[in-house]
């Protein structure tokens, strides 16, 4: 039912397992190891089916650590995210996979280059909200709504970023899920194959208990422009390759 059997499935797992680790110690990277496997094990399943994955837990994420969570940047980011995630739909009906990514790895690359040259950053609400519209932009059509949520808030400690960003990305995934749906893009294969790889989320959050102490301070900025930059780049690559 799934599509997936043997060594595919597992590869899948995995994939899924080591997404949700990362996700859970950083505040994002789910879809930058799950996109590129499932577009090698099963491209049609790409948005939708690492969104399902990503709702569970991004959902624990902001339970777990709530007291650390920014509302009004949330406020904010979802003003701009409910925009982008229109405008992401409507993208993908206009639009070929390939120059999407393209454009959503030079914009992410773009945004990295910039803020690598301050040594901190402290948006405003205005550039939360146009975040939150590039995350639902990229969210809907690639399910790369991570990193730009997480660029705006690269120079808050982890214990508020983490769950502030997993709440943005919660609600933006539901969000984009609902679209998609309308637009015809939501299959019950794609429910089937989340259901079945959801044990790896679970897996990710435990592990995630003992690689997130080790990227708080100092680590923290740092690993999310380097996280940023390589999703920009494998968008960018995978647009201009065709892969």
């Amino acid at each position: 039912m799934t599509g997936l059997a043997g060594w595919q499935a597992a590869v899948a797992l995995l994939a899924v397992a080591a997404g949700a680790t990362l996700q859970g110690a950083i505040g994002f990277g789910f879809a930058f190891v799950v996109v590129p496997a499932f577009t090698v094990l099963r491209p049609e399943a790409v948005p939708v089916t690492p969104l399902l994955l990503a709702l569970p837990l991004t959902g624990w994420m902001a339970y777990r650590e709530r007291q650390g969570i920014d509302l009004r940047g949330v406020a904010a980011m979802t003003a701009g995210r409910a925009g982008g995630t229109v405008a992401g739909a409507w993208l993908l009906t206009r639009l070929a996979a390939r120059p999407l990514s393209v454009l959503a790895g030079t914009a992410i690359l773009g945004a990295v280059a910039l803020q690598s040259r301050r040594r901190s950053f402290q948006p405003r609400r205005g550039q939360r909200v146009v975040a939150g519209f590039v995350s639902g932009a990229m969210g809907t059509t690639a399910a790369l709504g991570g990193p730009a949520m997480a660029l705006a808030y690269q120079g808050s400690p982890g214990r508020e970023l983490r769950p502030t960003l997993a709440l943005g990305l919660f609600v933006g995934i539901l969000l984009s899920l609902a679209v998609l749906a309308v637009a015809g893009e939501v299959a019950a294969r794609d429910v089937a194959l989340a259901a079945a790889l959801a044990p790896g989320v679970a897996v990710g959050l435990l592990a995630r208990r003992r690689l997130a102490p080790l990227l708080d301070g100092d680590r923290l900025r740092p690993a999310i422009l380097l996280l940023a930059g390589l999703f920009g780049l494998a968008a960018l690559l995978r647009g201009l390759l065709g892969g």
